[in-house]
C-alpha cells in the first residue's frame, strides 16, 4: 500500500490517499523505525528501476549511497552456520561475504536440530 501498488486493482482510491498520507504517524506510534521504513521503500524503489548504462548492476549507485547515509543497512541473518555441514558452512560463507560490506549484521544461529537427507 506504500508503493501505490494497489491502486490499479481496488476502487478505494480515496481510502489508499488517506493511507500514504497518515502511515508515518500511525507505524510510529505501533513502534516502527519511520527513517528504516522510508529507507526500505526508497529501496525498494531503486531496485525496480531495469538495468541501464547508468546503473551499476540492478542499482542506481547514487541513489543506494543516499539511503546509506540516512539510514545505516542492516540484515538480520538466520542460518545453520553453527552446524558443521554443507549448509553451516554455506551460511559461514554468506556471513563472510555480508561482512566485507559496510552493512551491520545480526547473526541468528539455528538452535533446533534439523536432519539432511539424501
Amino acid at each position: 500500500m506504500l508503493r501505490d501498488k494497489f491502486a490499479e486493482v481496488t476502487d478505494q482510491v480515496d481510502l489508499l490517499q488517506e493511507v500514504r498520507k497518515q502511515w508515518p504517524h500511525v507505524l510510529k506510534k505501533a513502534g516502527f523505525d519511520i527513517e528504516l521504513v522510508r529507507a526500505s521503500l526508497l529501496a525498494a524503489e531503486i531496485a525496480s528501476v531495469p538495468p541501464g548504462p547508468d546503473t551499476d548492476l540492478l542499482v542506481n549507485g547514487q541513489k543506494f549511497d543516499a539511503i546509506t547515509r540516512d539510514h545505516p543497512l542492516r540484515i538480520a541473518f538466520f542460518g545453520p552456520w553453527n552446524y558443521e555441514n554443507g549448509l553451516g558452512a554455506a551460511s559461514r560463507e554468506i556471513l563472510s561475504a555480508i561482512r566485507h560490506t559496510d552493512v551491520r549484521v545480526n547473526a541468528y544461529p539455528v538452535v533446533k536440530p534439523f536432519h539432511i537427507t539424501g
